[in-house]
């Protein structure tokens, strides 16, 4: 969109700030709570950030259940954000460690990770409204993606010059998958 540096990050809350070459903007409260959000400035300068609710991460040994979900926000001028919106349905079954690309027409793609027996497994999403998602499409054909507390296992996704999307991920072997 322009040469700033646009950085969104979580420490309790979910804070937001943009460097514009000189100096960085006064940290802005996004969202209340939450945690490893994501962020893309569109064409219009356009702030699109999701992220994991607050809440708790669930013991591999166990079935999964979790309140954490993940939400979509959305900003123009980076002072006020619009009301979080979960993207994924709230059946207690923990999904986090999402990603977003907003395309040339506004439609905006979200993949996640969901709790599974094996690590976890990858969804696609997509909106044209960042209100009404899309029934999720589950990416990974093996037995399980990546996960872990760093947060560098989350999908990647690049969107080239004609929204034509990519999305690529570490497999449970750690071998490299794509879609």
């Amino acid at each position: 969109y322009d040469n700033s540096i646009y950085l969104i990050w979580s420490s309790k809350k979910l804070w937001y700030t943009v460097y514009d070459g000189k100096s960085w903007s006064n940290e802005r409260d996004v969202a209340p709570g939450g945690w490893h959000p994501d962020i893309f400035i569109d064409q219009e300068g356009g702030k699109h950030v999701v992220y994991n609710g607050a809440g708790f991460i669930p013991d591999k040994s166990g079935n999964g259940e979790s309140p954490v979900t993940v939400y979509y926000t959305y900003s123009q001028d980076g002072v006020q954000w619009l009301e979080e919106t979960p993207i994924t349905t709230s059946d207690y079954i923990w999904k986090g460690a999402a990603t977003i690309k907003v395309d040339s027409t506004g439609r905006r793609h979200v993949t996640y990770k969901q709790w599974a027996p094996l690590e976890g497994d990858l969804y696609y999403t997509y909106s044209d409204d960042g209100e009404a998602w899309s029934l999720p499409l589950k990416l990974n054909h093996f037995s399980g993606v990546q996960t872990g507390q760093t947060g560098n296992e989350s999908a990647s996704m690049l969107l080239d010059q004609y929204d034509n999307l990519y999305v690529v991920w570490k497999g449970l072997d750690g071998s490299p998958e794509a879609r």
